[in-house]
């Protein structure tokens, strides 16, 4: 297998919302992985001036690709600013790539809440066969997540996002966010799995070491979750319920700059880690402080402390009264019907 050197690594920001992780993130992995190249695609090159690299204006937008995610669910695009339409459409928006990148270089695309560790561990979590043109970890049995994306070069992205696409068509009652379509592609093999979480011996495994990649679970117990989810305050510990194992039960470890956990018999390492409390964070190096007090809580010796209150921003603006009486009727109306199919039963 061909050793990988560099990366082109892709962030993606469509819309209005803000992303108070995007530019300090983006930092944080030019630090690990210094040889890679950086890219940003937004619809607002303005708006994001200080990226710390290559800032590719989103000209293409497939509207096909998301004509039946608004058709089905209009209010889609009148919701906190659009913003579960542009996670969505995002995946699509990386086909900008295409003549601005070096045709041969393996492409990471990562959210703009996920940290990349190490450029050693990306490396050797990336030493795995994968069979797609496209790979990203799974959330749940039906969900994946593109919290980080792997492919191979620009032409595999291309033919992976187009097989993406004709996915998401022939299934619109299905694919009604991004989620549920890169879990239907991994169900049905057309796209890769990332490894996630795995008791099977890898060839890629040396030793006692394992290299895994962060949906969201790892993220959340070390950070917590989004702010929205818990009264708008940050509060580490949840314990994913689609993970299979109990992060509780492992002791974390801060080495070199680089977290990783232990079972007793096996050390786990990460190529990525999922913010999803969209807590800003610095590197390890400069922010040990902080870092320290994220692992004692990990590991029980200190007391969880929700963090003072957080504004939430990305995921509650733009909820006119009038969406949010449509929403309240169309929730209504499910559950209803929900309880008349109970009662058939």
């Amino acid at each position: 297998m061909k050793i990988i050197d560099k990366f082109a690594i892709v962030f993606v920001h469509l819309g209005d919302n803000p992303s108070p992780t995007l530019i300090p993130f983006a930092k944080f992995a030019i630090r690990n992985n210094p040889e890679s190249e950086f890219f940003l695609i937004t619809d607002s090159e303005h708006r994001w001036s200080d990226f710390p690299g290559r800032i590719i204006v989103s000209k293409k937008r497939n509207k096909s690709s998301i004509k039946h995610l608004i058709q089905r669910s209009r209010y889609n695009e009148k919701i906190a600013g659009g913003y579960w339409v542009k996670t969505y459409e995002r995946l699509f928006a990386l086909s900008n790539l295409y003549g601005n990148i070096d045709p041969n270089l393996p492409i990471i695309h990562i959210e703009s809440d996920v940290l990349l560790q190490d450029a050693q561990i990306l490396k050797e979590a990336l030493n795995i066969q994968i069979d797609n043109e496209i790979a990203v970890p799974r959330m749940s049995e039906d969900l994946g997540i593109a919290s980080i994306l792997y492919s191979r070069n620009i032409q595999c992205l291309l033919t992976g996002l187009k097989k993406l696409d004709l996915l998401g068509r022939r299934n619109p009652g299905i694919c009604t966010n991004d989620m549920k379509l890169l879990g239907l592609a991994l169900n049905q093999n057309i796209i890769s799995e990332l490894p996630t979480w795995s008791k099977s011996k890898k060839d890629s495994d040396i030793g006692n070491k394992r290299w895994l990649f962060d949906g969201a679970a790892i993220g959340q117990y070390l950070f917590g979750r989004d702010p929205i989810h818990t009264e708008n305050v940050r509060l580490s510990g949840y314990e994913n319920p689609s993970f299979p194992i109990r992060p509780s039960s492992l002791s974390w470890h801060l080495e070199k700059n680089i977290i990783h956990a232990s079972d007793g018999e096996n050390n786990y390492y990460f190529a990525n880690l999922h913010i999803h409390s969209k807590e800003i964070i610095g590197h390890p190096a400069s922010e040990l402080k902080r870092w320290v007090e994220i692992l004692e809580e990990a590991n029980g010796v200190r007391p969880r402390s929700p963090s003072e209150f957080v504004n939430e921003e990305i995921h509650t603006r733009g909820y006119s009264p009038l969406v949010k009486l449509e929403i309240f009727l169309r929730t209504r109306f499910k559950r209803k019907n929900e309880g008349k199919s109970e009662l058939n039963r």
